[in-house]
């Protein structure tokens, strides 16, 4: 065999992925159009506003000694002294973040599994909808409340191969979809004009972000769109794991990809998930060093800014165990990772 031999088949091991995918792509072609992705002019804010207008409108004239008396209106009473206005939290994408209801120094709670999803998931903003990948296809999969299994996953139809460990990610807004074709190793990128609405062709994001020679897997979009995390990894390296980069979004699509600054090392980083406020990332690692558990195990690091590298890099220690831990996606909030363990989708909040 060639000397891509040894990467990809330590590639099949660690994404799971099936001997039969492995066939059908060596018998496969990987044909596509490499395409700018254009994102359109983005959202639109809506406001709305109304004016009172005070009108007094006079029927006639009657005779003084005839008019009675009018009583004044009373006064409206003052609003009370404690009543403060609630302030919202902006997020981007024109969604409103709910406000913290936890601590986010403190550490996770004991996981539970969630029922009805056969593989990794990522999340819309409400937690009622999995975006998620089975192996075969991948759509979307509901539920009626964050208390209920998801009903069965409803496709959405892209040609592509996809692999269970690897789910599809969202925008904040659910227009904007970004997946794996396994076939080709190639992010493709899919919208929408609303979220109730089928999702348009897909198209293969350009040079910036699928470099030829790599893999890129892993994609994970922040909630406003500014920002493509993904795993990238060469497809001939026998030594180098892959790390984790990151592309900015610009007008007509995305900057070209750079290493995330502060957490790759020379193990394998992967599974990216960042916070919408681009302060936070969680990801996954076989490093040896900050008291690994063996195998993948989630890590955490903070930044200042989005601008800044980040720092204060440790285990999520609560979470992890033997065997892979991969993070998939976190609450609007940072209230509750949601996390794949072996095959199994788990979330645990603080």
């Amino acid at each position: 065999m060639d000397a891509v031999e040894p990467r990809f088949v330590r590639a099949l091991v660690r994404h799971r992925i099936s001997w039969a995918i492995v066939a059908g792509t060596m018998a496969a072609s990987s044909a596509g159009v490499r395409i700018n992705s254009g994102w359109g002019s983005g959202l639109v804010a809506m406001m709305a506003g109304a004016t009172a207008m005070a009108c007094s409108v006079t029927y006639g004239e009657a005779p003084a000694a005839d008019v009675a008396p009018q009583e004044e209106a009373p006064a409206a009473p003052p609003p009370e002294p404690d009543a403060k206005p609630v302030p919202d939290t902006e997020v981007g994408a024109g969604e409103l973040a709910p406000v913290s209801t936890c601590d986010a120094a403190k550490p996770f709670g004991s996981p539970h599994r969630l029922g009805g999803l056969d593989g990794s998931a990522r999340f819309s903003s409400d937690e009622l909808r999995a975006y998620t990948s089975n192996g075969l296809t991948f759509g979307v999969a509901r539920r009626r409340s964050v208390a209920d299994a998801f009903a069965a996953l409803e496709p959405f139809g892209f040609p592509v191969q996809l692999h269970a460990t690897d789910a599809p990610t969202a925008s904040g807004d659910e227009r904007t979809l970004v997946f794996t074709d396994y076939s080709s190793h190639r992010l493709l990128l899919a919208t929408r004009d609303d979220a109730g609405e089928a999702f348009l062709p897909a198209l293969v994001l350009d040079g910036g972000i699928n470099a030829p020679a790599w893999g890129q897997i892993d994609p994970y979009l922040v909630a406003d769109g500014s920002a493509l995390y993904f795993h990238r990894y060469p497809l001939t390296s026998e030594t180098f794991e892959g790390d984790i980069f990151v592309a900015a979004r610009k007008q007509d699509g995305f900057a070209d990809a750079v290493p995330v600054e502060g957490i790759n090392t020379f193990a394998e980083e992967l599974s990216p998930v960042v916070t919408p406020d681009g302060l936070t990332i969680f990801w996954a690692s076989d490093r040896t060093d900050l008291y690994g558990k063996g195998m993948l195990d989630i890590y955490v690091a903070t930044r200042t800014s989005k601008d800044a590298a980040f720092t204060n890099v440790r285990n999520v220690a609560e979470l992890n165990a033997d065997g892979d831990e991969r993070p998939t996606w976190i609450s609007p909030d940072a209230c509750r990772l949601y996390f794949l363990k072996d095959d199994a989708v788990l979330v645990a909040s603080r």
